[in-house]
Parts: structure tokens; sequence; C-alpha cells
């Protein structure tokens, strides 16, 4: 890193100090994360040991889970009323906006079957991929 070109200082190895994160940054990722993560944790989330941003919350009557990368949050579950609350309790700590149905997520296309299951598929990203 150089000293911008109105940094007045005689010496070399002093820069500007950042007070927030630049996004594209390695740390941008984990200074944003350590709130929604202190969150659901006080509501009996649990971070899976495969991915550290995905969580998941069992009970007898439904199951949860949240994916978090950067600012976007996915949430799925098997029951719509702890999924309904949960957005509101989220709301009241996040600004929350909802982009409705998940169509297509980091390269994975989404679609829902006509009995409420999930296909997860790669193919357009093969397809680019490949071209």
């Amino acid at each position: 890193m150089q000293q911008p070109p109105d940094f007045v200082s005689h010496d070399p190895t002093l820069v500007y100090k950042l007070h927030k994160t630049i996004c594209g940054l390695k740390e941008t990722h984990r200074a944003w994360f350590h709130k929604p993560n202190y969150t659901l944790q006080q509501l009996d989330f649990q971070s899976t040991k495969s991915d550290s941003s995905l969580f998941v919350k069992f009970s007898n009557s439904s199951t949860i889970f949240i994916l978090i990368y950067i600012d976007y949050i996915i949430i799925t579950g098997s029951s719509l009323h702890v999924f309904v609350s949960l957005i509101y309790v989220q709301s009241s700590s996040f600004a929350l906006k909802d982009l409705a149905s998940l169509n297509y997520f980091l390269g994975i296309e989404v679609s829902r079957t006509s009995d409420g299951n999930l296909y997860l598929s790669q193919a357009c990203y093969i397809n680019y991929l490949l071209q």
C-alpha cells in the first residue's frame, strides 16, 4: 500500500488507518458477519461444521436453514409460521429486503417443484464455463 497523494507525511511507512472495511477485501465478510452470527446464536441457531455461514435450527415441529453470504441471507425451512416469525425477529435487528423467491445464487439455479420441493442445478453455470 502506498500513501495517497494528499497524505502529508515525510515517513513513507505511514498510511491511512481504515475505520471501515473496503468491499472486495477478505476481511469484508468477517467484519459484516459478526453481528448476524451473534444474533443467530442468541436465537439457538447452530453453525454447521461444513460451512460456518450455514446456520440450522432443529425443533420438534420444524427445521430452519439460514445461509449468509456477504450481505445476502437465504432463509428456508419446513414451517411457514416459524419462518415468518424469524423474519419478523430478524427485521428488528437488520434492514431486510425480501427479494422474493430464490431463482439463482452463486452459480446454482433453484426451482421449486409443484409439491414444494427444491431442485438445485448448476447446468447454466457449467454451460457458461464450457463456453
